[in-house]
């Protein structure tokens, strides 16, 4: 009997794992940015936009990996447009999460957050986010590490085997999966670090 259930237990949870495949449908993001105060548009502002999944893996281990990162800049009229994208997922793979980050020198860094597909965060459409100009004593350190922190999502460690080694190949092939696009916001974002550091050494 114990063997009956155990072959069932079995049969279920593989017909479970190799479900046909299916599509998540990631909407593409429009938006204006604008200065909180003044209200006129924010030209030039970076928009880094990425797109996450959730992996299953056997036996109890989940985790999450990058799908796609997309970087943007806003127009004369504090306009964005980032295309939105379907990606094929397999066995034991879910629509993850989608992270928006705004960022303009001068202005604190706008992050919104949609979790799993939760729609009420972050607005497919006519999205409008206000910028706040840096107060005057702003520690320009801990805006920094909140702008690292906010890209974490962007690497993307799915070349690591169980074991935790890489391969050469897979590393490469990972390397060039989101990472330009969080190296370019933060080659804009540089100038905090830089502002903080010189903070202290008056």
């Amino acid at each position: 009997m114990l063997n009956k259930i155990g072959c069932y237990l079995m049969f279920a949870l593989v017909a479970i794992g190799y479900r046909d495949a299916s599509a998540a449908i990631y909407p593409a993001l429009t938006g204006t940015v604008i200065d909180a105060a003044t209200g006129k548009p924010v030209q030039g502002a970076s928009v880094l936009v990425y797109w996450t999944k959730s992996v299953l893996r056997p036996p109890i281990e989940a985790g999450s990996e990058l799908v796609k990162a997309r970087l943007a800049e806003t127009d004369h009229d504090g306009r964005y447009h980032i295309d939105g994208i379907i990606k094929l997922l397999g066995a034991f793979e879910f629509k993850g999460d989608t992270v928006l980050i705004v960022y303009q020198p001068g202005y604190c860094v706008q992050i919104e957050q949609e979790y799993r597909g939760d729609s009420k965060v972050i607005i497919k459409e006519g999205n409008l986010i206000k910028l706040e100009r840096i107060p005057p004593d702003f520690d320009h350190g801990k805006h920094y590490e909140e702008i690292e922190d906010a890209l974490r999502g962007v690497d993307d460690y799915s070349y690591m085997l169980p074991d935790g080694s890489v391969t050469w190949n897979s590393a490469k092939n990972s390397a060039l999966n989101g990472q330009p696009e969080k190296q370019e916001l933060l080659r804009r974002a540089y100038w905090e670090e830089e502002r903080s550091r010189r903070k202290y050494e008056r």
